[in-house]
């Protein structure tokens, strides 16, 4: 289970697609190892409750997203700029 091994971009976004335990069994390991695999290379992981929410149509707040955005060096939503140029 080397980092080689594992695309940190398609294991990034895979990670938010599905539950780990899913998403583990397509790669052979269990969830726990890939918990490991996405610490290691500093994947952030969706909260506890996440696939819950999105079950009962509850949306990600824009913190997760912001978050999810820094970790991947993409430009974060804007919605802090709104509201300070609305003040």
């Amino acid at each position: 289970m080397h980092s080689s091994k594992w695309d940190r971009q398609e294991l990034y976004e895979k990670v938010w697609q599905l539950p780990l335990r899913k998403l583990a069994a397509e790669y052979g390991v269990s969830d726990v190892a890939l918990g490991k695999v996405c610490r290691k290379l500093q994947i952030p992981l969706p909260g506890h409750g996440h696939w819950t929410k999105i079950e009962c149509g509850h949306t990600i707040s824009h913190k997760r997203e912001r978050a999810r955005a820094a970790a991947c060096n993409e430009e974060p939503p804007a919605r802090s700029q709104e509201r300070r140029a609305q003040a």
